[in-house]
């Protein structure tokens, strides 16, 4: 970790802001757990005697937290109305099934549709479950990095 974290912050700043998968979220997560990027980033404050420096990198920080916790928001929003999608898909196909046995045969629409909808909703929780996770992590770590050096 020989990067100017200043450069490092900044690159990060923009590809949060093209909206990147779980495996690039892993990898900011990564360097932002880093030991040795909180100790560059230690040396290199105490080295600036520019406050403007030390203003962008606290700033940085800012934006990098609260882009991820809304971020990590609006994933566990999309959850919940996925869970809204299964539990609907689920309940379609059930009342299909009610209506089948009571003798109407058009239901069966009513069963496939239903269990795509669930089958659908499914498949996208792990994506969105991991990414709100990792977002919610990223916005921890850089509140707890940006409240270190707040002080100073």
């Amino acid at each position: 970790m020989a990067q100017n974290p200043k450069v490092v912050l900044e690159e990060i700043e923009k590809v949060l802001n093209r909206a990147p998968d779980a495996k690039v979220l892993r990898e900011i997560r990564k360097t932002l757990d880093e030991p040795a990027f909180f100790a560059v980033l230690s040396e290199y404050l105490r080295g600036v005697n520019a406050p403007d420096t030390k203003a962008q990198i606290l700033s940085a920080l800012i934006t990098i937290s609260r882009h991820c916790s809304d971020k990590s928001a609006e994933r566990k929003n999309q959850l919940t109305n996925i869970r809204y999608g299964i539990g609907s898909g689920t309940a379609l196909a059930a009342s299909g099934l009610i209506g089948l046995a009571a003798g109407a045969p058009i239901l069966l629409i009513a069963v496939f549709a239903g269990v795509w909808i669930a089958g659908m909703s499914v498949s996208k929780t792990g994506a969105l479950s991991e990414e709100e996770q990792i977002y919610a992590d990223i916005a921890g770590r850089t509140t707890k990095i940006r409240e270190k050096f707040d002080a100073t």
